[in-house]
């Protein structure tokens, strides 16, 4: 589990780059709970001929801290452009944190993302498409890879992301810059985004879980932005395209046939400077992710393992009960002659199982009434 979040702004000169750096801070710290063990940012404005990525092996509530972080802010006007801001909070599942390259954004060929979920068949994507070289351990570059290479081939970044959800098996929240395309894509293949969009002052959140929209909501400082605005869920496989430059916006459904983008909603732009600052790891960092091919092609694997002694058929000769398998060497063990234990004889069962109408009934004041997720 990871979370994404981010801010995109789509109305020129109405909002103070200081009140984006703390909406930031807030979502970042929100979001949290969702992974500490790395974090990173990416940003980038109509006025900023670059995409800037941050990210470090650390909490965000660390992160957010550091002059680096700042430092995101400072090329941005004081009114600040169309624009977006996306994050992400890592919980490691393959590929260490201690390594920069596993950690998000992910940068591949000049596409820039964010991804929330596991890709199962990654290795075989490889495998099936040698020409994708790939430089580190993680699934999302699997997915940006093919993104990439889709948007590359002349598909609309819409056909690009249909195509990549086609190919992928498993779960995607994603966003997604471009170096050449002046647009950010929010799209999910499972449902875990939720936003919340005021479009008259045209600015727009994004995260992981309805309650941390929600949460940031209720903070007074925000009152006049979102107070009278509805948190709304992404449904599977629905897109949401930013033209950065223009501040239009688009819906798509990935499910249906995803045309052209014929009538020019993106054209390709020369493409932009992607610039990626990496802060250095404290120095107390652990490795959480044991890689398992380090272990096997150990020098002393072999060695070790020929001390390890299998006694494979006196195991297979131990009486065991017929019931719970509890072998013959338990302490004070002794087997009826049904070959059931007297642990199992003399268990006493000492509660019924209640029907589930019951549970139904107990859980039914906290549902939501629209059928949303409850948790």
């Amino acid at each position: 589990m990871c979370g994404i979040f981010g801010i995109v702004v789509t109305k020129d000169g109405l909002h103070n780059k200081d009140l984006i750096k703390t909406l930031s801070s807030d979502l970042a710290i929100l979001s949290e709970s969702r992974g500490k063990e790395s974090c990173g940012f990416a940003i980038r404005s109509a006025s900023t001929n670059s995409i800037r990525v941050l990210k470090a092996a650390e909490p965000c509530s660390d992160l957010i801290r550091d002059p680096l972080y700042a430092g995101l802010f400072k090329p941005l006007n004081t009114k600040v452009e169309p624009m977006v801001l996306m994050g992400h909070s890592r919980l490691v599942t393959n590929g260490s944190h201690i390594n920069p390259d596993n950690n998000q954004p992910f940068v591949k060929n000049g596409v820039v993302g964010i991804h929330n979920g596991i890709i199962v068949n990654d290795t075989e994507i490889w495998k099936n498409n040698p020409e994708l070289k790939r430089t580190s351990e993680v699934d999302t570059e699997a997915m940006l890879a093919l993104m990439s290479r889709s948007v590359a081939n002349g598909l609309s970044p819409a056909q690009g992301l249909k195509q990549v959800y086609e190919t992928a098996y498993g779960t995607i929240s994603t966003g997604q810059l471009f170096d050449n395309i002046p647009a950010f894509l929010l799209s999910t293949n499972n449902g875990s985004i939720y936003y919340v969009h005021n479009k008259k002052k045209g600015i727009f959140l994004f995260a992981s879980e309805s309650f941390i929209i929600d949460k940031l909501k209720e903070k007074a400082k925000y009152a006049g932005l979102f107070q009278q605005c509805e948190t709304r869920h992404l449904k599977p496989w629905k897109l949401i395209e930013f033209h950065l430059d223009t501040g239009n916006i688009r819906k798509v459904d990935l499910n249906n046939g995803v045309a052209t983008d014929e009538e020019g909603f993106f054209s390709e732009i020369e493409k932009i400077k992607i610039q990626v600052d990496v802060k250095a790891g404290s120095k107390h960092l652990r490795n959480s992710v044991v890689d398992l091919d380090l272990i096997r092609t150990n020098p002393n694997m072999a060695k070790e393992e020929a001390m390890m002694e299998y006694h494979i058929d006196p195991i297979k000769r131990l009486k065991r009960c017929k019931k719970c398998l509890l072998p013959e060497t338990f302490p004070f063990m002794r087997f009826d002659d049904k070959g059931v234990c007297m642990i199992c004889n003399n268990y006493v069962k000492k509660n019924q199982a209640r029907p589930l109408s019951d549970l139904e009934k107990l859980v039914e004041p906290y549902r939501r009434p629209r059928g949303e997720q409850d948790c």
